[in-house]
C-alpha cells in the first residue's frame, strides 16, 4: 500500500486559515493549479491507499472525479463561510436596529 501523505494545508490559527478571501484574481489565478496539483497528489495517494500501488494511474477516471470532488467541496465549504458571514452581518446589523 502506498504511504498516504498530508495535504500542505494551513494548521487552523495560521494566518492562511482565514474567512475571508484577500487575494486579488492574478494570485487566485496562479493558486489554481497549485490546488489542482495538490488535489492529483492527494487523489493518487488515497486511491493507491485504499485500492492498491498502481490503481490510481490505471484508472485515470477515478483520479478525475476524486479532483472534481475536492474542487467542489471546497467550493462549497468557501460559499457556506461567505453565507454564514452575511448571516452573522446581518444579524448584528438587526440587532442594533432593533436596540434603537
Amino acid at each position: 500500500m502506498a504511504e498516504y501523505r498530508e495535504p500542505h494545508l494551513p494548521l487552523p490559527g495560521n494566518d492562511l486559515d482565514s474567512h475571508s478571501i484577500e487575494a486579488g484574481n492574478q494570485s487566485l489565478m496562479r493558486q489554481a493549479p497549485i490546488a489542482a496539483n495538490e488535489y492529483l497528489l492527494s487523489a493518487i495517494d488515497l486511491i493507491d491507499a485504499k485500492l492498491g500501488i498502481g490503481y490510481a494511474k490505471a484508472h485515470p477516471e477515478l483520479i478525475g472525479a476524486f479532483m472534481q470532488t475536492s474542487a467542489i467541496e471546497m467550493g462549497t465549504a468557501v460559499i457556506a463561510r461567505a453565507i454564514e458571514s452575511v448571516v452573522e452581518a446581518i444579524t448584528t446589523a438587526s440587532d442594533k436596529t432593533s436596540a434603537k
